[in-house]
C-alpha cells in the first residue's frame, strides 16, 4: 500500500527532476526549417522569409484545410520578427530556427486547427521485390551495416532518403526496422509482403512506434504502390508513389489530432489498481510521458493501493485505448471497483494495473 505523503513526495521529486513538464515534442526539430537559400539573402529577403515560415506551417497544419501561403500573407508580415537564428547545412542549405511557440499561439487565437507538436512514430516495413526477382526488407541505415547479409552498398538508400525527405518537410518520425536477429526470428519477407500487421506490430513496439505503414514494392512499380497505414484501429488502404504516401498518411494524422480553440483536448480518468510502491509510480509516469496523444495528466486521487489520474489527450479515445493495452507493462484491469471516491461513469474511464 502507498500513502498520500509518498504520493506527494514522488510528486515533488519529479518536479524538481523536470518531469513537470510532459511535453514530449523535440521542438528544435519540428521548428527548425531547412531552405535552400544564401544567408545573406535570408537576412534581406522578405519573400525567402516568407518561404520559410510558409514550411513551419505547412508542418503545423493540415494542407488540404489550409493555405500556408495565404496564412503567412495575411498573418506574418513581418516574417523576420519570428526568425531567432540560422546556419549553414552541411549539404549547402540554411538551417533556420523559428519561434515556433510565438508562431503556434497567434495561429491559435487567429482560429487556425494545429497539429500537436508531439507526434506519433511510424513505423515502416516494405517489402522490396526487384525485376531480377530478389526480395529484401528495407531496413534502417544501422541495421544496413551491423545486421544486413549484404556486404555490399544498401540498394535501397534512394528509398529510404525520399521518404525521410518529405518525412521532415512534414514534421513526422518515421523508422525503418534495424532486422536484427531477435526481430527476424518474429517477422520475415513473407509475413511483410502478405500484410501479417500482428508481427509487425510486435517490432514497431521495440521503436516505441504504435503506428505502421507497410506495403509490398516491386521496383519498376515505383509510381503506383499499394499501401496499408494502421493508424490505431483502423487499416487505411490506398495507392500512391513515395512521396505522396508520406503526405497521405500526414495528413491523416493532421485531420486526427488537430486542435484549436474551437477543437478543445478532451479528459479521462485512468485508474491504476495494486500500485504497492514510488518505484510503480514512477513506472507509469514514463509510460504516460511516452504517449504521443496525451498533452497533460495529474495524479487525482489515491486510495489504499488504487490511483487515480486525470489525463488530457487529443484525438480518438479508442486510439488512445489501442496505445496504452499494446504496453507490456500495462494489462487491462477488468476487475476494477468503482466507489464513492471515483466518478461513476465508467464510459469515461479507463482502467489498468502493471505487469509485476
Amino acid at each position: 500500500m502507498i500513502s498520500k505523503k509518498s504520493i506527494s513526495l514522488l510528486i515533488a521529486s519529479l518536479y524538481f527532476l523536470g518531469f513537470h513538464s510532459f511535453s514530449l515534442a523535440q521542438e528544435s526539430d519540428l521548428f527548425e526549417i531547412e531552405i535552400d537559400a544564401d544567408m545573406r539573402d535570408l537576412r534581406t529577403n522578405i519573400r525567402i522569409q516568407r518561404q520559410v515560415i510558409e514550411k513551419l506551417i505547412v508542418r503545423l497544419t493540415n494542407p488540404e484545410k489550409s493555405d500556408a501561403k495565404k496564412i503567412t500573407e495575411q498573418f506574418f508580415p513581418e516574417p523576420a520578427k519570428y526568425i531567432k537564428q540560422f546556419r549553414p547545412n552541411d549539404n549547402g542549405n540554411v538551417l533556420v530556427s523559428l519561434d515556433g511557440d510565438s508562431i503556434q499561439e497567434f495561429l491559435i487565437e487567429s482560429g487556425v486547427s494545429l497539429w500537436r507538436i508531439d507526434r506519433p512514430t511510424i513505423m515502416i516495413f516494405l517489402a522490396i521485390e526487384s525485376a531480377m526477382g530478389e526480395r529484401e526488407i528495407v531496413v534502417s541505415d544501422y541495421g544496413h551495416r551491423v545486421f544486413s547479409y549484404s556486404t555490399g552498398i544498401d540498394k535501397n538508400l534512394n528509398i529510404k532518403d525520399q521518404i525521410k525527405s518529405v518525412a521532415r518537410e512534414r514534421g513526422i518520425s518515421v523508422v525503418f526496422p534495424d532486422m536484427n536477429e531477435d526481430e527476424r526470428k518474429i517477422i520475415n519477407y513473407s509475413d511483410i509482403w502478405a500484410g501479417f500487421i500482428d508481427r509487425m506490430l510486435e517490432v514497431s513496439q521495440r521503436y516505441n512506434a504504435s503506428n505502421v505503414l507497410t506495403a509490398k514494392v516491386r521496383k519498376d512499380e515505383l509510381s503506383d504502390i499499394e499501401w496499408i497505414f494502421f493508424f490505431g484501429r483502423d487499416a487505411i488502404k490506398f495507392s500512391a508513389n513515395l512521396n505522396d504516401a508520406i503526405h497521405y498518411v500526414a495528413n491523416e494524422m493532421a485531420e486526427r489530432y488537430e486542435y484549436s480553440d474551437r477543437i478543445p483536448l478532451k479528459n479521462i480518468v485512468l485508474n491504476f489498481t495494486k500500485i504497492d510502491s514510488i518505484d510503480e509510480l514512477a513506472v507509469i509516469d514514463l509510460i504516460l510521458k511516452s504517449s504521443s496523444m496525451i498533452s497533460d495528466y495529474s495524479i487525482n486521487k489515491v486510495s489504499e493501493d488504487n490511483v487515480s489520474y486525470i489525463l488530457k489527450y487529443n484525438g480518438l479515445k479508442e486510439d488512445l485505448e489501442s496505445t496504452l493495452n499494446q504496453n507490456k507493462l500495462l494489462e487491462i484491469d477488468n476487475d476494477f471497483v468503482y466507489s464513492e471516491m471515483y466518478i461513476k461513469n465508467p464510459s469515461n474511464h479507463l482502467n489498468y494495473k502493471l505487469i509485476k
